[in-house]
């Protein structure tokens, strides 16, 4: 769970607590004048600090289900990008190996262009720049 959420759980639940209480303490005024609460009003009482606070939650999950929502397209676009990127290297480095395995070019040769262009791919860029984060 986010932190947001557990503390709004934890005011929840303190709210609850609070209400629990006040109930107790009612129902204890109640059984010294001689009416005990019954099972209406703690549903009632109860019910009256959820619908209190289930809308205000309610619109936080919707909030944050938008972002999420929209962070997902960003991070679909991002996995494409580096799928392409992939593909590409991978490719080109095929065709690296197809020269040397047909004996077109020496395999030193082959293994050298392999790591250049492993070594000038995005992703390399992108960790010299400011460090690579899986």
């Amino acid at each position: 769970m986010a932190p947001d959420l557990h503390a709004e759980l934890r005011a929840t639940r303190r709210e609850l607590a609070a209400a629990r209480r006040a109930l107790q303490e009612h129902a204890a005024r109640r059984v010294a004048v001689g009416r005990p609460i019954n099972r209406e009003d703690t549903v009632r009482a109860l019910s009256a600090v959820l619908l209190h606070e289930l809308p205000v939650a309610l619109e936080e999950l919707r909030a944050e289900r938008d972002r999420l929502a929209r962070d997902l397209g960003h991070t679909q676009a991002m996995y494409r990008t580096a799928r392409a990127r992939y593909s590409s290297l991978r490719y080109n480095v095929w065709h690296i190996a197809q020269r040397a395995i047909a004996n077109f070019e020496p395999h030193d040769t082959a293994l050298e262009e392999v790591i250049a262009e492993t070594l000038d791919s995005d992703d390399d860029r992108a960790w010299e720049e400011d460090g690579w984060v899986e």
